[in-house]
């Protein structure tokens, strides 16, 4: 691929395409115009396509208007892309992804069982719904995907997916009231399947909601959306519907990149990650003797909204354990699919990345705030290798019954959205389902919905104290309200503006 000149004019063009607006001018700002990480990663892989150079999504925060971006863009030393164009996610049926394969493999070290593997929304429905007609949308819907059809056997010491036709999967519960959280706590069988239930709820005409529950192997936050988005228009097609629609995606998402970009990607966390980083000192009650998971809990806090449009958007920042000058780790997932061309796809497409945060030695939110856009940014960018390839190379010390680099992890849990395409159809809004089961020591899960945040800090039971865990949570709460108070309308030499929307996607769905 040959670089070619990217124009001031050209950028502008791309912003207004990602940010869906009609123009944008050369001094407009990507972030206070809407944009957010993953619209950047967006529009870092629709610039790389046109110009043939590499961008990068810390170019865009630290250059974040076109005029700024086409001057970094005309450096005479800036790298071409690859030669070798990044595939499409589509993977040959019967491969994991690297990140499901990772999942597997902790699973079966485990030997747990529970909603910690699995992904689920609960959906308000609006309209008035036909059961049978819900029935046969979700049977085209489910049948376009093929990882939602799919079971996961051992072959030779490692996991396959096999696609079986979809059995038992849905359901219509009737009644005025379900326990929503014990039908989302079942564990799956991956070797049995279905990897998904869908439940519809129906209460009242009136009212009704829809359960959504898959293996985490076969799906992961983002898949919710785009599986309901896609309920929501087979059901419109009505009389359309065909339960024979064609299959798209794949069954999983191994998304192959050219070779130097996965050792340019390894280098990089090699650097980062030498000298491996201390054990981060946890506040815990006394010495592990159970796996992780054997015994969990669950404090939850509302996020209260702040008059300077802190909430959904806020970036979650968790308690610093160390002291300013000391870099901490924390885990977060990155969803791929603007950089694997898998747009639309149902599968596992996330990867995990361990995010190394020196904190400043100013103690204020809008100095962290602004140490954690830059930490999570490189991390995007360098998203090319999987969690179990950067501890593999990284080699960190692994203390007994810890997760390797980090115990700590952080998420952002969207809305879910599915609007109607037609008068005589059906929408769906709702939220993500926080994971109740703990994998790591803390689990720090902002699920926002339509009024706000919520906080969900799952934690290891045989650990921690819960008075300990609830000061942790409102600690949390505090910091993000701090921050909401502290944020400066612009950073320090220029850099982009600290909005929420700088942070949303940044931490996406696990």
């Amino acid at each position: 691929m040959n670089a070619e000149p990217v124009s001031t004019g050209a950028l502008c063009r791309l912003f207004a395409k990602v940010l869906d607006l009609d123009s944008v001018r050369p001094d407009t700002d990507f972030y206070l115009a809407g944009g957010h990480s993953l619209a950047a990663l967006e529009l870092a892989v629709a610039i790389e396509a046109e110009s043939g150079l590499r961008v990068g999504v810390v170019d865009i925060l630290e250059c974040s208007t076109p005029e700024a971006l086409a001057a970094r863009l005309r450096v005479p030393a800036r790298v071409a892309a690859a030669d070798a164009p990044i595939e499409s996610a589509g993977a040959v049926e019967g491969r994991l992804g690297h990140e499901a394969r990772w999942l597997w493999l902790e699973r079966q070290r485990t030997g747990l069982f529970s909603d910690a593997y699995s992904v689920s929304c609960l959906l308000d429905g609006h309209g008035e719904v036909d059961a049978d007609r819900f029935a046969s949308a979700v049977a085209v819907a489910v049948r376009r995907h093929p990882a939602l059809c799919s079971t996961i056997f051992e072959f030779n010491g490692e996991p396959r997916a096999k696609v079986v036709e979809p059995q038992g999967f849905f359901e219509v519960l009737r009644g005025p009231e379900h326990d929503v959280e014990q039908l989302a706590a079942v564990a799956f069988d991956p070797a049995v399947g279905p990897l998904l239930r869908i439940r519809l709820l129906l209460g009242t005409e009136a009212n009704w909601q829809v359960l959504i529950v898959a293996d985490h192997l076969v799906c992961d936050g983002r898949s919710l959306e785009i599986l309901a988005r896609d309920i929501v228009d087979a059901y419109g097609a009505g009389t359309q519907v065909h339960a024979d629609a064609p299959a798209r995606g794949a069954v999983a998402a191994a998304a192959r990149v050219p070779e130097s970009a996965r050792q340019a990607a390894l280098d990089y966390w090699l650097d980062r990650l030498t000298p491996p980083p201390p054990t981060l000192p946890l506040p815990v009650d006394g010495p592990r003797d159970e796996p992780v998971g054997a015994a969990s809990a669950l404090v939850t806090r509302d996020v209260p909204p702040r008059p300077c449009g802190a909430g959904p958007g806020r970036p979650p920042v968790v308690v610093r354990a160390r002291t300013p000058g000391s870099a901490d780790v924390r885990g977060t997932a990155v969803d791929r699919r603007a950089r694997t061309g898998a747009e639309g796809v149902v599968g596992c497409l996330v990867t995990t990345v361990p995010v190394r945060v020196q904190v400043p030695a100013a103690d204020r939110p809008h100095a962290l705030m602004a140490a954690v856009s830059a930490a999570a940014a490189e991390a995007v960018d360098h998203c090319d290798v999987s969690f179990d390839e950067i501890v593999a190379a990284a080699n960190p010390p692994r203390p007994p019954g810890r997760t390797p680099l980090f115990d700590v992890w952080v998420a952002v849990f969207g809305p879910v959205d599915a609007p109607s395409a037609d008068l005589g159809g059906i929408a769906l809004h709702g939220s993500s389902l926080p994971v109740r089961s703990a994998v790591f020591e803390l689990s720090f899960q902002f699920v926002r919905h339509a009024t706000g945040m919520r906080l969900a800090l799952v934690h290891d039971a045989t650990r921690y104290d819960r008075g300990t865990v609830e000061r942790i949570a409102d600690r949390a709460v505090a910091a993000l309200v701090a921050m909401a108070d502290d944020v400066e309308p612009h950073g320090a030499g220029g850099a982009p503006a600290l909005t929420p929307a700088l942070f949303s996607g940044f931490r996406m769905e696990a």
